[in-house]
């Protein structure tokens, strides 16, 4: 179809079909006020008439100028009431955000941008009108990739929390959606053992990341995160043997002698590095996702693809079991609430059978018969 000629409002653009024409508001970026989409399609001349496609067009133009002359007064616009970037700004705000740890809230930030470009797909429709239908659909899009999908649905639940107490919805749709997958993403712990670690500090060093091998190590002899580990510094938080921090997401005190295996690494740390793990390209710290990446690298070359960064705590809790450490001793060296040991507990017990602990139990209870009722073991 050839173009027509028509007296359009500034900004209306006419991109010409087969046998129809296509209406765009097309504003340039650099013009663009605070929050205003540069491209917007008005509509079709095959789907309703050209006078109401102007209307529009003029309603946009109108509708353009206000925001501009809002920004130049400082007039900052609230999204629709009840859209999800309304409901994302009141989150923002609230407490169940800002509680978060910065990288938490980083993370949180990505997940919402996928969130909100799926809503605008739709026109940013009222958080009520959201159906269980609509919602796993959303969440199926993830399936793939377990973990995204877990943190889609944490965040729309918090979404939906705030939602709740301003009144635009009774009840947390999100958080009765069940996910696809989940039972397999409840997979064995895997715990490391002194065998692991060296083998991954030695593969670590041969490819020239040795400060990787070394938060291993410190995440297997100390139990702490890799947030933490990454920002360690000497000789703020490691000094003399010792280690003394706080920790950023429980905001807990960390007082912890190092261990004969950990000492002579970090002794090897030049004297003018403050980082106890510094990035080796770039003499920065570490960025949690750079490091993550190049961890897996490291872990699939030396042959361990099954284990994970993560577990390094639940084997360092483990190892503090063994070696005969209580509930309480555990909280105090490793600054860990009492949930948390419990909880990691319950974790192996439940899903990784722990065989060398098992069979000192066996032990204790033999030794206890034997002493109690002089009975031993009969034999064949």
């Amino acid at each position: 179809m050839a173009k027509i000629n028509l007296n359009l409002p500034p900004y209306t653009v006419v991109h010409a079909r087969k046998s129809w024409n296509c209406f765009y508001f097309r504003v340039p970026k650099s013009k663009c006020p605070n929050g205003w989409k540069p491209d917007i399609l008005i509509g079709r001349d095959d789907q309703m008439p050209v006078d109401e496609i102007i209307q529009r067009a003029k309603a946009l133009k109108i509708e353009l100028d206000k925001t501009r002359k809002e920004g130049q007064l400082g007039i900052v616009r609230r999204a629709v009431e009840g859209t999800l970037p309304d409901v994302v700004a009141l989150y923002e705000e609230s407490g169940f955000f800002k509680k978060l740890r910065p990288n938490t809230r980083r993370d949180y930030k990505t997940y919402i941008k996928y969130i909100l470009a799926w809503s605008e797909k739709a026109a940013h429709p009222h958080i009520r009108d959201f159906t269980t239908k609509s919602l796993s659909a959303f969440f199926d899009k993830y399936e793939s990739t377990p973990e995204k999908q877990l943190q889609m649905k944490n965040v729309f639940s918090m979404l939906f929390k705030v939602a709740i107490r301003e009144g635009y919805v009774a009840a947390n749709l999100a958080k009765e959606i069940p996910l696809l997958g989940k039972k397999e993403r409840k997979r064995a712990i895997v715990i490391w053992n002194e065998e692991d670690v060296s083998r991954f500090i030695t593969q670590a060093d041969l490819m020239g990341w040795g400060s990787v091998g070394t938060a291993v190590l410190i995440a297997f002899e100390t139990g702490q995160r890799m947030g933490d580990i990454l920002a360690l510094q000497k000789p703020r938080d490691y000094k003399d043997g010792k280690f003394a921090f706080k920790q950023s997401k429980t905001g807990a005190m960390v007082s912890i002698k190092a261990t004969q295996w950990l000492v002579p690494r970090l002794a090897l740390i030049p004297d003018e590095q403050l980082l106890l793990v510094r990035h080796e390209r770039t003499g920065q710290m570490w960025k949690m996702h750079t490091f993550v990446h190049k961890f897996r690298e490291i872990a699939d070359a030396c042959g361990m693809t099954n284990h994970i960064f993560k577990e390094l705590r639940h084997s360092a809790r483990l190892k503090a079991e063994r070696a005969g450490l209580t509930d309480e001793e555990m909280t105090k060296t490793f600054g860990w609430s009492r949930n948390t040991v419990r909880r990691m507990g319950d974790q192996h017990y439940g899903v990784n059978f722990d065989e060398e602990t098992a069979s000192a139990a066996v032990e204790k209870l033999d030794n206890y018969r034997n002493k109690k009722t002089g009975l031993h073991a009969p034999k064949k």
